[in-house]
């Protein structure tokens, strides 16, 4: 299911950061998994979402926002960061009626950028 926005649109990646070039993220989810295939996260710069959907079966509301993060290299236009992220969902019912315990997985990730030319100083 596609994670949606509680208000408003979400930009693409690239109507969000028209500088970047290329971008590629390379990463790995940790915790409770659907399945050990899940744990590996791979993105370019033309399929990355908003929000990287949390790999728990149980996990209500979670995910990892990763436009925070990049809002914070590419103001510094930063070519590679590393950081880890913790699924802000919780681990409640199925249709959400009750919240549960947090969920408890994570997501470590690196990302490597280039600009385009024209962008900046």
């Amino acid at each position: 299911m596609k994670p949606q926005p509680f208000l408003g649109t979400v930009p693409s990646f690239r109507e969000a950061y028209p500088e970047v070039k290329t971008l590629r993220l390379e990463g790995e989810q940790r915790g409770e998994l659907a399945r050990e295939s899940q744990s590996a996260v791979n993105y370019t710069e033309s399929d990355l979402p908003q929000i990287i959907p949390c790999a728990n079966p149980r996990c209500q509301q979670g995910g990892y926002d990763l436009f925070t993060s990049l809002s914070t290299v590419t103001q510094n236009r930063g070519t590679s960061y590393e950081r880890e992220l913790f699924c802000n969902g919780h681990e409640g019912s199925p249709q959400g009626r009750r919240r549960g315990d947090p969920c408890c997985n994570a997501l470590k990730f690196s990302l490597a950028l280039t600009y385009n030319e024209n962008s900046g100083a």
